[in-house]
């Protein structure tokens, strides 16, 4: 069974010092030496936790990010249909689309090429149909 519920952002660090401070972690801290066994333990937890709390807030902003690129491009589909294309040219369009919306360094040059051919092909076949159609 999926857990849908929505999980909750960690505690901020300023939060954390208030809530350890109040129980007085961070004055029972202060009494221990660098490198003594309680102090070892205590900062590999806080690095521990650190990592799971950078990930977490990686993996939101990243399926954030994700759920706003897609809904531009269902957008833009949508307005490619009241345009008139259908599926095969919105297919290539919606591929062209993609290519721009991530730009890599090495593949620049050859992804926009791509993408501007894409686009041409898609709009040609557009352009034919409705020709073909007004002649008719």
């Amino acid at each position: 069974m999926e857990d849908n519920t929505q999980q909750q952002p960690p505690m901020s660090r300023s939060n954390k010092r208030a809530m350890y401070r109040q129980y007085g972690m961070l004055k029972e801290k202060s009494t221990w030496s660098r490198f003594s066994e309680k102090a070892v333990d205590w900062y590999g937890r806080m690095k521990e936790e650190g990592n799971s709390t950078q990930e977490a807030n990686n993996k939101r902003m990243n399926d954030d990010l994700e759920n706003q690129i897609q809904i531009k491009l269902d957008a833009s589909k949508k307005t490619w249909k009241e345009i008139g294309y259908d599926e095969k040219e919105i297919k290539m369009l919606e591929e062209a689309w993609t290519i721009g919306a991530f730009k890599f360094k090495e593949t620049y040059k050859e992804d926009k090429k791509k993408a501007k051919k894409l686009m041409k092909t898609a709009n040609d076949s557009l352009r034919k149909r409705l020709d073909a159609s007004n002649n008719s």
